[in-house]
């Protein structure tokens, strides 16, 4: 029985001085919601749901309710104040609004079928702030993902997944890889992440 106890402490201490122990629990519990969520999501263009969902797993797993409501305001002061050069990242897939707006420009009409992702690509510069709310969404925001996979096919095609995270994260194909410094567990790439969840998921 002494021998049992000291071997728990040990696992416990063990647990709590792993700096990726706390990380793994939480990204194991945050991928469970958000596989079940995506099961009532639209289908993407040509990936799986999973391998789309690679793409934005690293910064779905660090978001925070609390600092997206942050962002949120923040996001729709610039609305107020027309501040394009302030352009912060926000939702649960932390996308920027010239990302958004940027992916809407890209799409054609023809594969758009909702009706708010419409008017914001028809006119760009009158975003209103129940828009962001709109964009602000899970549903939405997956949306937009799916547009951004279909506007990048060739990008699939010559560089597979990783392309699309490399262009996901830093909006070039051609920029070179840096650490993901969201994440503090270990140092390791957005595309390394990206990789390592495809395979929890």
């Amino acid at each position: 029985m002494k021998w049992a106890f000291i071997f728990i402490l040990n696992i416990s201490a063990f647990s709590q001085s792993d700096p990726c122990f706390y990380f793994q629990q939480q990204t194991k519990e945050k991928l469970t919601v958000i596989s079940s969520k995506i099961e009532a999501v639209e289908n993407p263009f040509y990936l799986s749901k999973k391998e789309l969902l690679s793409i934005v797993v690293p910064e779905y797993i660090m978001y925070s309710i609390s600092m997206n409501d942050l962002e949120v305001i923040l996001v729709k002061s610039n609305l107020v104040f027309n501040n394009n050069n302030f352009d912060l990242s926000f939702g649960p897939f932390q996308m920027k609004i010239s990302f958004i707006i940027n992916t809407l420009s890209q799409a054609p009409l023809s594969i758009i079928n909702d009706p708010i992702l419409l008017k914001i690509k028809n006119d760009t510069k009158a975003i209103t702030s129940t828009q962001i709310d709109y964009l602000n969404k899970i549903e939405t925001q997956w949306k937009v993902l799916c547009l951004f996979e279909y506007c990048n096919k060739k990008t699939y095609e010559k560089y597979s997944l990783n392309g699309l995270y490399t262009l996901y994260n830093r909006g070039d194909i051609n920029k070179k890889a840096t650490i993901f410094k969201k994440i503090k567990c270990k140092n390791s790439t957005y595309e390394e992440w990206c990789a390592e969840f495809l395979r929890l998921l």
